[in-house]
């Protein structure tokens, strides 16, 4: 008698990057609990200015579901769903939405992601009802128009169920990188989720937005309710661009080392890891207990990263110190990345809603070059948000902006007034300000983007660069 062998569903798992790294940890995770599921994968890492080289490789191939981060462009992820019209496409991240609902993507998973995945994937694979699956955006189709529903059910963070078992896989294949790219970062290790500075709330240029309808899509009951609340989260504090979830989810110390040691000697063990980045927005709260750990258990370690909120670097500036000396003690460096300069003007900061005077950039610059100078073999700085100037800038304060270049230029390699002010979706409380002031320039296939309120200072921007230009 023949024996009916069960279809394989087959799962891509996709991520698009600037240059060759690591690929982010949340999907290496779901890698290994798909597979006691009948299900095959391919992880496939793409350089974003070589994307028509995956297209050729995926030809190649039948995926039933592509799993996307939100770094793809919304019209390349348009054409994939045009050539594989019968895969599911799903997206996540902290930056999907815009992304969702301007692309043909059929599926969205917002905040906890480890389990809603998982339950996708079963009911693609059994087709069996997707109502049911928590933290999922999904399209429906009625008399050829897309309606967005949402299944109604929310989840929240718990960082052990997201990280544990924790067996991430990490072993993906790159397409469209030279033979030279080489893989220098290291992996990260997760702390927490969130960021605690969400609690602080927005200031006075936020006052009396619009709290309605986001969106020229057409939401069920259920899904609007759902935006509006992120909205709502949004609205309640933190930096004015970000997307990082508003629930701020952490352990008490001694549980927070104990989750890092178990990630960190996974690495080791498995991939050979020596360096490490934390994870976390707030690393002065264990830090030392950490280093403490890795030392008494003999982890190797050549460097270990941590970023922060700059305001945070100068209030722990004595426990910045102390760590650098734990490292010229036992021989390795201490990376401080990522830190969120943004702008070293003020009005700009008080439009990202940072909270906290633009003197703090400059001490943050100062106690840098100190450390530096006090361990340079085990101290370095390895690159920070530089968000630029914000659309609200006047001449006078772009005259204040150019004078702090020679600050700039020290942590930066190229001054730049920068337009890194990304509009990742409309919950944002600085996408809604844009807008309310007549800023806002709305796309359908890209994410919206904005002008300036002085039309002099792109003119004066232009004029500036031809005179650099010029002098070279």
């Amino acid at each position: 008698m023949s024996v009916i062998r069960e279809k394989m569903f087959k799962i891509c798992f996709l991520q698009c990057q600037i240059v060759k790294e690591l690929p982010h940890m949340n999907m290496p995770l779901f890698v290994n609990d798909i597979k006691g599921r009948n299900c095959s994968f391919e992880c496939i890492c793409v350089a974003r200015n070589k994307l028509s080289g995956l297209i050729g490789y995926l030809k190649k191939n039948k995926f039933d579901l592509f799993a996307v981060d939100y770094t793809f462009p919304i019209l390349f992820l348009n054409e994939l769903k045009e050539l594989f019209p019968k895969s599911k496409f799903v997206i996540g991240g902290n930056g999907f939405l815009d992304t969702f609902l301007k692309s043909t993507v059929d599926f969205a998973v917002i905040g906890a992601g480890r389990e809603s995945f998982l339950k996708l994937v079963e009911s693609l694979k059994n087709k069996t009802d997707l109502s049911k699956i928590p933290n999922l955006f999904f399209k429906i189709k009625k008399n050829n128009k897309t309606f967005i529903d949402y299944s109604g059910k929310n989840a929240d963070f718990d960082l052990k169920k997201e990280l544990f078992p924790y067996s991430p896989f990490l072993k993906w294949k790159y397409i469209g990188f030279t033979r030279r790219d080489k893989i220098t970062d290291p992996p990260t290790i997760i702390a927490e989720f969130g960021c605690p500075y969400r609690s602080r709330k927005l200031n006075h240029y936020y006052d009396n937005l619009s709290r309605g309808a986001l969106s020229r899509n057409t939401f069920s009951a259920k899904a609007k309710e759902r935006i509006v609340d992120l909205f709502k989260e949004r609205m309640q504090g933190g930096c004015s661009f970000c997307t990082c979830p508003g629930t701020y989810v952490f352990l008490p110390v001694k549980e927070t080392v104990a989750c890092l040691m178990e990630q960190i000697r996974f690495l080791q063990k498995k991939y050979r890891f020596k360096s490490f980045v934390i994870g976390s927005e707030n690393p002065f709260r264990f830090i030392k207990q950490l280093i403490h750990q890795m030392v008494k258990e003999n982890i190797l370690i050549e460097i270990l990263a941590i970023r922060s909120r700059i305001d945070w670097v100068n209030k722990n500036k004595s426990v910045l110190r102390n760590i650098v000396n734990a490292a010229k003690k036992n021989n390795f460096t201490i990376s401080l990345q990522q830190l969120g300069f943004e702008s070293f003007i003020q009005s700009d900061l008080d439009i990202y809603n940072k909270g906290y005077r633009v003197i703090e950039n400059f001490k943050a610059v100062e106690l840098i070059r100190k450390l530096k100078d006090i361990a340079p073999k085990n101290f370095q700085d390895g690159g920070h948000g530089l968000i630029g100037i914000s659309p609200w800038i006047t001449l006078r304060n772009l005259k204040k902006y150019c004078e702090s270049a020679k600050h700039i230029q020290s942590l930066f390699d190229l001054f730049n007034f920068g337009n890194g002010l990304i509009l990742y979706d409309s919950c944002l409380p600085v996408y809604q300000k844009l807008k309310k002031d007549g800023l806002l320039i709305k796309h359908k296939t890209d994410l919206d983007s904005w002008r300036f309120k002085d039309k002099n200072i792109p003119r004066f921007i232009n004029d500036f660069h031809n005179r650099i230009n010029d002098k070279v």
